[in-house]
């Protein structure tokens, strides 16, 4: 099916009649303005609910303009419940029993967003190109792609890059590093279910093999003793790739892109010896620059010996100083039991080579970002404090892709922990023959994860009751247990079907538990006065200035929180899941805790999301860690999609909290 036989003509569609053979899917290829369909669960519902037959993957993926993958990833999430889309070799048709089946629209970014193809394209052919051959290519009208230009002017001026324009001809003026930075970007836009090569969406031009490619750096790195991160060398490979495809346009780095001061020897020596075999396998010419390119991305990307002492030489007391006062700030902040000495020397190795990236304006995206972002949202907060210690000390800005790294250092630190406190303890009864009492306990233990820990693990012929205070007994046989204690019957060895079995138990106390703290919790932070509903706000900085000035009105704050949640928003925007923001300060800056709340039916622009809920946190210095188990709390709970959308649904203060409650409560 070929795009100029798209009827642009959406009627059928919108009267809820079917789709005849002429017409095939192509109504939904355009809108007013030209551009495909966004994606979502709820359009591709919609779709299949109108056609009510089989479609093929590929007559979707031109409705919407995105790729077979991205329809297969759209089905499995729409699917994610209970099964309501079947698929065959004809395609995908919406299940009989699927009803009127609903969901929250959760939105993926097109492989090929209009915006970025244009770009692309404007990045991927030397010289300048006619406006009437682009939009032919894009299938979008002249005052479509005038508008494309108009948005894209700001971001190009963000890299240092210009859209110039004469007569009828378009072409992107600047720096060859700005440009390279600005298609990695783009590269790093599309999720990695959709983005299945280095070599996917990038200009026209000589190609490197990934794999061979990275086996071939790999090689080099550890010839030179240099350790690299499989993110380091993902963004080394790329970068090959991107460097291969520009030279053989004619856009090769030149000496006047290159304003830093060099590389150790030990980057140049591998770079050097990278450029020549990616010289010699695509029979290219790379030039002392492009070397001296390459040798500052090895140099910013790599570490001396992985885990050997070198690595923790290059430490500057700088460094230590940034690392101990991040290690003091969160374990203040969050509760976490104090780091020990190894974790700071490990953290202050990351400051030194994120400066040096800072120092040397390099870059490295992190694939993960958004993952990270939504799936560990407490984590990237943690890592977003500390980046805010290393802007102030340093003066260079931490990106988000860099707090992503710093959330991955934190994140993976096994003793940090948060509400270590409120752990579920476990005592083990076994059936005490050979070695099935280590066993067993072993697999416990496993099974409880960071939840809890076993306290005591012996013979059940030896158990006395009420000897120990615990919250849950594993044994191989029933025996007396305390009325709050939860008894939990397994066999002598444990079956698959008991250590599940055994999840869903603990998750269940440790739900119950502090679902029963944070009960009396909300209503202590969320008072009556402190909820608001569809306030008279469009914007993120609107939503903070009417909630700050009233929360001075009331004493709640000190001075400077408003500008302090401000600052908090530029390190990282605070929204997650397009329906949630949780905005706060960097500093206790709360005269007590609280949590303001604001449900609005219409979207509130928050940074380049769209929020519904927005939960302002006042955090204090007392009372830290209630607060912060509820923060935690919320967080967990309101990444679900699901859950932001029962509270939206709210009518009232009680019904808010009643809703909160149940979402905590995993009910």
């Amino acid at each position: 099916m070929r795009k100029r036989d798209f009827v642009t003509n959406t009627s059928a569609l919108e009267e809820g009649g079917g789709l005849t053979s002429g017409q095939e899917l192509a109504v939904m290829a355009s809108t007013k303005g030209g551009a495909g369909m966004q994606m979502t669960i709820d359009a591709l519902l919609t779709v299949l609910r109108k056609q009510g037959d089989w479609v093929e993957a590929q007559a979707l993926a031109e409705a919407f303009q995105v790729t077979t993958r991205t329809v297969r990833s759209y089905v499995r999430r729409a699917n994610k419940s209970r099964q309501i889309i079947e698929s065959s070799h004809r395609g995908y048709r919406l299940m009989a029993n699927a009803g009127e089946y609903a969901m929250p629209s959760a939105r993926i970014t097109p492989v090929a967003k209009r915006d970025n193809r244009l770009l692309m394209m404007l990045l991927s052919r030397p010289g300048a190109q006619s406006v009437y051959d682009l939009a032919e290519v894009l299938h979008v009208s002249d005052s479509s792609l005038s508008a494309l230009f108009r948005s894209l002017r700001p971001r190009l001026s963000e890299r240092g890059l210009h859209l110039a324009r004469r007569r009828e001809f378009v072409w992107i003026e600047g720096a060859e590093r700005d440009k390279r930075r600005l298609i990695r970007h783009i590269m790093r836009e599309h999720p990695l279910a959709d983005f299945p090569s280095p070599v996917a969406n990038l200009p026209a031009g000589n190609t490197l093999d990934p794999t061979e490619t990275n086996r071939l750096v790999k090689d080099v790195l550890d010839k030179n003793e240099l350790a690299c991160s499989d993110f380091g060398l993902d963004n080394l490979v790329i970068h090959l790739q991107i460097m291969a495809s520009r030279i053989s346009l004619g856009s090769a780095i030149s000496d006047t892109d290159l304003s830093w001061t060099g590389a150790s020897d030990a980057s140049q020596h591998a770079a050097n010896e990278i450029c020549s075999l990616v010289g010699k396998v695509l029979g290219i010419e790379i030039n002392t620059a492009e070397r001296t390119y390459v040798s500052l991305i090895v140099e910013t990307n790599t570490r001396r010996g992985q885990n050997k002492p070198e690595e923790l030489e290059l430490v500057t007391p700088s460094d230590l100083r940034i690392a101990r006062e991040i290690a003091e700030r969160l374990s203040w902040t969050y509760c976490l039991d104090d780091f020990s000495e190894e974790f700071i020397r490990r953290l202050a190795a990351h400051v030194n080579l994120l400066l040096r990236r800072a120092e040397l304006g390099m870059e490295v995206p992190n694939p993960l970002l958004d993952k990270v972002k939504s799936d560990y949202p407490l984590i990237y907060d943690m890592a977003v404090r500390a980046a805010g210690i290393i802007e102030g000390s340093s003066g260079y800005a931490v990106s988000e892709d860099e707090i992503a790294f710093l959330a991955f250092h934190v994140g993976g630190y096994p003793s940090q922990s948060p509400q270590k406190s409120g752990r579920i303890r476990c005592v083990v009864l076994y059936l005490d023959y050979q070695g099935l009492g280590s066993t067993l306990t072993k697999r416990v233990d496993e099974t409880l994860g960071i939840r809890g820990e076993v306290v005591l693990a012996e013979a059940v012929s030896d158990y006395v009751p009420d000897q120990i205070d615990c919250d849950l007994i594993v044994s191989v046989a029933p025996v007396e247990a305390a009325p709050d204690i939860r008894l939990f019957v397994v066999g002598p060895m444990m079956s698959d079907s008991d250590e599940h079995a055994l999840k869903n138990c603990v998750e269940d106390i440790f739900n119950t538990r502090r679902g029963d703290s944070t009960t009396s919790t909300l209503r202590r932070f969320i008072l009556p006065d402190l909820i608001q509903f569809d306030p008279p706000v469009k914007t993120r900085e609107e939503v903070v200035k009417l909630l700050a000035s009233d929360c001075e009105r009331k004493g709640l704050v000190e001075d400077g929180f408003e500008d302090d949640v401000l600052e908090r928003e530029r390190l990282s925007p605070t929204s997650f899941n397009n329906l949630v923001a949780i905005p706060h300060t960097l500093r206790p800056l709360a005269v007590q805790p609280f949590l303001y709340l604001i449900i609005s039916r219409q979207p509130i622009s928050w940074g380049k999301q769209k929020v519904n809920l927005v939960l302002l946190l006042g955090m204090a210095p007392y009372e830290r860690e209630s607060f912060m188990n509820l923060y935690g709390d919320l967080l967990s709970a309101l990444a679900d999609p699901l859950n932001a959308s029962s509270l939206i649904e709210s009518s009232s203060y009680e019904d808010a909290i009643e809703r909160l409650e149940h979402i905590i409560r995993g009910k």
